[in-house]
């Protein structure tokens, strides 16, 4: 979680996500305080952010201009709020980074659309150029 918390503060936004009683997700914007043995100690709005323990998500992230440049660290983990520490104990991380330039954007956007095109083709989605007449 050390490594976490280091990466998450050289990235502008932080968002922290969870389900909610109702079952609908629930997302505030959150920054890294400090870190101890139980994980990342986070500020945000406390009001909204549930007391006791569940599953959370964290992602860091900056975008450049038109999104031509990006970089994301995604997290699941443990939230811990009591009183007004809340304690975020990350368990994973996924992530990419995107470097500012077009040629670049352009190569990975058509890669993961391509990608999505078979999937959804292998799984048997007709698209309207797959339609006969």
């Amino acid at each position: 979680h050390r490594r976490a918390a280091r990466r998450a503060t050289r990235l502008p936004h932080r968002l922290l996500g969870w389900v909610g009683g109702d079952g609908f997700p629930l997302v505030v914007p959150v920054d890294v305080t400090g870190v101890d043995e139980r994980g990342i100690l986070l500020d945000g709005p406390v009001d909204f952010i549930p007391q006791g323990g569940r599953r959370a998500g964290m992602t860091n992230h900056w975008f450049a201009d038109y999104v031509v440049g990006q970089n994301q660290r995604i997290h699941t983990g443990w939230l811990e709020h009591a009183g007004s520490e809340v304690v975020y104990a990350p368990h994973s991380e996924r992530g990419y980074f995107l470097p500012p330039l077009k040629i670049a954007y352009k190569v990975g956007a058509g890669f993961v659309t391509r990608r999505g095109l078979s999937a959804g083709r292998r799984a048997g989605i007709k698209l309207c150029q797959d339609l006969d007449g």
